[in-house]
């Protein structure tokens, strides 16, 4: 039997993984109109904001206290034009995914209707990211990712996501960190 050759080995695995692709996102919803960075430690290597364009940074968190699930808060911190606005709210008892998911809404209706070229969303979420932007099939919390989605799509801006590694002193991650267990103590 011959043997078979590296080029043909790769062609075969690329053509395993278009197909599983391909029948991955046939039984995904489709996605949002954003584009996601995973990186760590982008704010040394991001670029300033281009010249021209207001750009809003929407750093989101979402708690839960005393466990998961528990009570529920989330924190947002919107950046436009170097002017900061915070908002914190508590949303009863469920699962930090769904204060995850509810926080970045939350971020993107108070950047909404400001007259934006864009909205850059930072989250320690990778679930948040994962079943917005990156098509993930969700099973619970459907109509919460569809309505997120939905306000996206509405929003008027490009919006981009950012993994940020949460609790590693970023300023931006750490203030809605302080501002989701502040609201999810308050309980409700």
């Amino acid at each position: 039997m011959p043997r078979v050759g590296r080029q043909d080995e790769l062609a075969k695995r690329a053509c395993a993984v278009d197909t599983w692709l391909a029948n991955r996102a046939a039984n995904q919803t489709p996605s949002v109109p954003c584009r996601v960075i995973t990186d760590a430690h982008f704010e040394a290597q991001d670029p300033p904001d281009p010249p021209g364009k207001r750009i809003a940074h929407v750093w989101t968190d979402g708690a839960c206290v005393p466990t998961n699930p528990g009570w529920m808060g989330v924190g947002v911190m919107v950046e436009i034009d170097g002017l900061k606005e915070t908002h914190s709210e508590s949303l009863g008892f469920g699962t930090n995914n769904i204060a995850e998911i509810a926080a970045v809404k939350r971020g993107i209706a108070m950047a909404t209707n400001r007259g934006l070229d864009g909205i850059v969303v930072y989250t320690d979420s990778q679930y948040a990211i994962g079943v917005i932007a990156k098509r993930w099939k969700a099973k619970k919390n459907v109509e919460l990712i569809d309505d997120t989605k939905r306000a996206i799509s509405a929003c008027g801006a490009h919006v981009e996501f950012r993994w940020v590694r949460g609790h590693c002193g970023v300023e931006g991650n750490e203030i809605a960190d302080e501002l989701a267990d502040a609201a999810a103590s308050r309980r409700g």
